[in-house]
């Protein structure tokens, strides 16, 4: 019985320790390059209804039970969705600048805000999607933030190749 609570007392140190000096903000970032339209583009990004042929998190919980509220596309668009698989959660349209990108919000039940853009880069024969997120941790929630890029950086990564597909079909 000591050395059980030896080890989860020295497991709660090394929690606490990493709370405290890991950050507060992490940042996710991928990208891909697609030769497409900007507009085309920015068509499947701006109307939150098409994001379920291309975004990850829609794809991966069929049993998803999702609302779309406010206007269609652009600012003040929103997303709510259940799912025991994704969690519970809602990501509303919070700048949206043709053919550029768009700026949202991102909430999960129980969990600080994040705000996340996908950005649309003209390159001479090419475009470059830029999907990136900053998210915020409490105190005692940081050691999360050292696993988050390995956590989410790979759903940004099958985001991005379907979209990329969808962009890229004649």
């Amino acid at each position: 019985m000591k050395k059980v609570l030896g080890v989860i007392i020295a497991l709660l140190t090394v929690w606490i320790i990493l709370a405290v000096f890991s950050p507060s903000e992490n940042h996710i970032s991928r990208s891909v390059e697609v030769r497409a339209e900007a507009d085309s583009v920015f068509n499947q990004i701006n109307i939150l209804s098409r994001w379920k042929n291309w975004s990850y998190w829609e794809r991966n919980d069929p049993k998803m039970v999702s609302k779309h509220t406010g206007p269609a596309s652009g600012i003040g668009a929103t997303h709510q969705w259940q799912s025991e698989v994704m969690g519970n959660g809602e990501l509303t349209i919070i700048e949206s600048k043709r053919p550029k990108g768009i700026k949202y919000e991102l909430r999960f039940e129980g969990m600080r805000p994040s705000i996340g853009t996908i950005s649309i880069v003209p390159k001479t024969d090419r475009l470059q999607i830029i999907m990136d997120m900053r998210m915020q941790f409490p105190l005692f929630m940081r050691p999360l933030g050292l696993i988050a890029d390995q956590m989410i950086g790979p759903d940004f990564e099958d985001s991005l190749k379907e979209l990329k597909k969808i962009s890229e079909r004649p």
